[in-house]
C-alpha cells in the first residue's frame, strides 16, 4: 500500500550511515519522532526497525535513550499490533544494554 515509505523504513540503517551517529540522534531520531501519526502498517515497520541492531547507529548502547523516546511514543498508540512490536523492541535493547550504563 505504501511501498516507497515502507522501503524508506527499512533502509533507516542505510540513511543512518550516512549520516553519522551524531546527526542520527540529533536530527534522524527527532524526525521520525514526527512521523508517528502515520499508517499503521507503516509505524510497525517503524517499531521493527528501532530494534537493538539499531544501537549501532546512534552510537552503542550509552545511547539507547535516543531509541527509547521514539519506541516509548509508539507504545502510546491505539494500534495494538505497533504497541507490541515497539514493546518487542524496547524488550530487544534492554536483553542488550546493561542498566548500570545508563544511569548517568
Amino acid at each position: 500500500m505504501f511501498p516507497n515509505r515502507i522501503a524508506s523504513i527499512k533502509n533507516l540503517s542505510t540513511i543512518s550511515i550516512a549520516l553519522g551517529k551524531e546527526r542520527t540522534r540529533n536530527e534522524l531520531l527527532p524526525y521520525i519522532m514526527d512521523l508517528m501519526d502515520d499508517d499503521e502498517e507503516i509505524l510497525i515497520v517503524m517499531a521493527e526497525a528501532l530494534n537493538g541492531s539499531f544501537l549501532e547507529y546512534v552510537g552503542g548502547p550509552l545511547f539507547a535513550p535516543h531509541l527509547f523516546k521514539p519506541l516509548e511514543r509508539l507504545c502510546e498508540l491505539e494500534e495494538t499490533t505497533v504497541r507490541n512490536k515497539a514493546v518487542e523492541s524496547i524488550k530487544n535493547i534492554f536483553s542488550l544494554v546493561n542498566i548500570k550504563d545508563l544511569k548517568q
